[in-house]
């Protein structure tokens, strides 16, 4: 969706987009045909949002508002899926960050058939579950291999567990 990226201290005309603030992005898309089962695909915002489509609420994280007080940020990536009714499409989304950094969205937002998008939203959390797994391995890995030099230490010293002994070899 375009004007849904990164706020990053960008100038509009004369006027300088600040990380933090409030925004609404308004689109109207027009199909080639009207077809029945659509989904968007909403990536991680460091921001809170609310996404409506065709004037219906979809989708949102966090709570959105004008202020510090009023707004809460929230992380997650979101496929939802909807019915379009014509060939035209119009998406409002409502966007808030007073907590972090950056504000906007990481990514665009993407709009396309329910089932590759729901299809693509698996695919990556396989992938994240697999480099996280990865992660936790090689980590498991490192944890043991510091542990292989005292392992060869306490065979020599046999059954008893001489503290001294393993401070000594520690150093």
């Amino acid at each position: 969706m375009a004007g849904s990226q990164l706020w990053k201290n960008d100038s509009v005309g004369h006027q300088r987009i600040e990380p933090q603030g409030f925004a609404t992005h308004r689109m109207r898309i027009i199909l080639n045909s009207v077809t029945p089962e659509l989904a968007f695909t909403v990536p991680h915002f460091y921001s809170s949002y609310l996404l409506f489509v065709n004037g219906e609420y979809l989708s949102s994280n966090g709570q959105v508002g004008i202020s510090d007080e009023t707004s809460q940020p929230h992380w997650q990536h979101i496929t939802r899926s909807f019915k379009a009714t014509s060939d035209t499409v119009e998406v409002i989304l409502q966007i808030s960050n007073f907590k972090h950094s950056k504000g906007g969205a990481n990514l665009e937002l993407k709009l396309g058939e329910r089932v590759k998008m729901e299809t693509l939203q698996g695919y990556e959390r396989a992938f994240n579950l697999i480099m996280s797994s990865s992660l936790f391995f090689i980590g498991l890995f490192g944890d043991t291999q510091m542990l292989v030099p005292f392992a060869g230490h306490l065979g020599q010293m046999g059954d008893a567990y001489d503290l001294a002994a393993l401070a000594e070899f520690a150093q």
